[in-house]
């Protein structure tokens, strides 16, 4: 009996440990599977999914399987646009050294500290070998992309006017009105109030007294694109102190408000914003720079094929 049950034992333990090289073996094999290939270049489904772990980490937990596959693809045509630039950069002999990497690790572990580092190492599984790969392509794909691309790029001033110009909605103050509020769940409750006040009660002590509000914290600011029409048509039309009839909202609650405060409708000048604007103008400049680039390089010199089957698990 003893000897039977040993024999069994024997059995489960060959087996277990086949399945356990069955599963390495198996898992190797997708791992190893041809996802894309530009030019010769192979992109196999593991090298990609470590990349899409890097660039993600944790953000895709509880993200819709559609919506995952979405995204893979997307990465992955980022992805093919780096390996892209980095064949440029190995062509064009466009380098990054070693003393510059450590340094810059040596920076990242100082300014977060190497506990810290450390921690961010294991839970996204690099090595410290990876990491500086990783930091290695960031780098290259920068330098390529600035020297290759963004250079002499420029803004004009004429640019900017006329950016400025065509934007005006985006460089105007809308007219507001800073607002105390009370809230009522019945019209009795808010025509007692209004009561109050005819007999010369202040707003204000109401209002600390109902709300416990006793500084600005709980005030509002609204403009007219802000409330309904109605609402909005009243209380434009208040001074400063002035307070609102009795408005009832969509959900048979009632309001009184008090006008705080207004700021009238102001053109922000060019010169505020004139900084901003030259950025935004360059972006643009750069990224349409950077399409034009990209695809002119595939077009000519890049024959890239992608196993969609990997998307259709």
């Amino acid at each position: 009996m003893t000897l039977r049950t040993g024999k069994t034992i024997a059995v489960f333990v060959t087996l277990a440990l086949l399945a356990g090289a069955c599963s390495r073996s198996s898992e190797e094999i997708k791992r190893n599977a041809i996802l894309a290939k530009i030019n010769d270049k192979i992109v196999t489904v593991g090298e990609f999914e470590d990349f899409f772990a890097f660039r993600l980490g944790r953000v895709t937990q509880g993200v819709r399987e559609s919506d995952l596959v979405q995204l893979k693809y997307k990465i992955l045509n980022d992805y093919i646009d780096e390996e892209i630039i980095l064949d440029v950069a190995r062509r064009e002999k466009i380098e990054v050294n070693d003393y510059q990497l450590e340094e810059e690790i040596r920076n990242i572990s100082d300014q977060y500290g190497d506990g810290h580092f450390q921690e961010y190492l294991k839970k996204t599984g690099l090595s410290r070998d990876k990491f500086k790969d990783y930091l290695r392509r960031y780098w290259l794909i920068r330098l390529v992309e600035e020297q290759k691309v963004y250079n002499n790029i420029n803004v004009t001033n004429k640019e900017i006017l006329k950016y400025y110009a065509d934007n005006q909605d985006d460089y105007t103050h809308s007219e507001s009105i800073e607002v105390k509020e009370l809230d009522f769940a019945t019209l009795e409750e808010a025509n007692a109030i209004t009561d109050r006040l005819k007999t010369g009660e202040k707003f204000d002590d109401i209002y600390v007294t109902l709300t416990g509000q006793l500084d600005e914290s709980g005030n509002r600011i609204y403009t007219r694109d802000d409330l309904p029409e109605t609402y909005a048509k009243e209380l434009f039309a208040l001074r400063t102190g002035g307070v609102s009839q009795i408005l009832e909202d969509e959900y048979g609650r009632y309001h009184l408000f008090k006008v705080e405060k207004r700021v009238y409708a102001k053109k922000i000048s060019l010169s505020e914003v004139e900084a901003t604007i030259k950025q935004i103008i360059l972006l643009k400049k750069r990224e349409l720079r950077y399409d034009q680039w990209i695809n002119s390089l595939k077009k000519r010199s890049y024959d890239i094929t992608i196993n969609e089957n990997y998307f259709k698990r």
